[in-house]
């Protein structure tokens, strides 16, 4: 388990050789050892960008610092574990072999790597899929073992962009499910990126809130709901409370943004 701190955090993109566009301005955040982190806000606000910076795809403008248990992050590393959208699995290989493959890379031992990799499997409810190619898997299923891989590498935090946005509702509530049951158990540190308020709410410990761009954090909502994270908890009044809260404040950067466009607020 790992923390990660951001301070002071900007982006600038150079558009033409006279013109930028500022995507994220002045981002802190703390992500403490084994919390789920989400973040949440108007589309185009820099979730995404600031994900791929806290993996080492992307960097900050100079004076910024991404920190991992107390080390700068330069670059990608072993130690960050990120999950798309899209399942990026190894067609040619094996739910198994696709989700030793990162072990292998190490040295792992046989032994060890398929140990590993049956915990996983179990994890994630892949038993029975094990021989089975990618091409053969519904969408959730390619996301399950795309998961299981990541965490097969032992990363010190898990980084997750849209990891369902890409499947049905049923099929992402079950996703939602089995990936809670995993956090709880491994307890890894997670930063989590969706639109989705109400997975936002049953998935994470805490929910940063963001402006429109440029990104900046708008509020930190910690979340403080008893008993188990099942679907039946979001028509409870802790969690409606909480829904209420985000869609305000991304509903006023709706409103604000609409104005801006329109001419209202000039």
């Amino acid at each position: 388990m790992s923390e990660l701190e951001i301070r002071n955090l900007n982006k600038t993109f150079r558009v033409t050789k006279r013109s930028s566009v500022t995507a994220l301005d002045n981002i802190s955040l703390n992500v403490g050892s084994g919390e789920f982190a989400v973040l949440v806000g108007p589309s185009g606000c820099g979730k995404s960008t600031l994900l791929n910076i806290v993996a080492g795809l992307d960097t900050c403008d100079p004076g910024g610092e991404v920190l991992l248990d107390g080390k700068q992050i330069k670059g990608p590393g072993a130690d960050r574990g990120m999950v798309f959208q899209s399942y990026t699995l190894f067609p040619w290989l094996s739910v198994r072999k696709n989700i030793e493959f990162g072990p292998s890379l190490r040295n792992v031992s046989e032994p060890e790597r398929r140990t590993v990799a049956e915990k996983f499997i179990k994890e994630t409810g892949l038993t029975g899929f094990e021989d089975m190619l990618p091409g053969g898997l519904s969408g959730g299923m390619k996301q399950r073992v795309a998961i299981a891989r990541t965490l097969a590498n032992s990363p010190k935090m898990l980084l997750m962009d849209e990891p369902f946005g890409a499947l049905d509702a049923q099929t992402r509530a079950v996703m939602q499910e089995m990936l809670s049951k995993v956090w709880q158990k491994e307890r890894t540190t997670v930063l989590f990126v969706t639109h989705d308020i109400d997975e936002a709410i049953l998935m994470g410990t805490k929910i940063y809130v963001m402006s429109r761009r440029p990104g900046r954090i708008k509020q930190m909502i910690p979340v403080n709901i008893s008993g188990e994270r099942g679907h039946k908890v979001t028509l409870s009044p802790e969690f409606l409370a909480i829904k209420q809260q985000i869609m305000d404040l991304i509903w006023e950067e709706s409103e604000q943004a609409s104005m801006e466009v329109n001419g209202d607020g000039i």
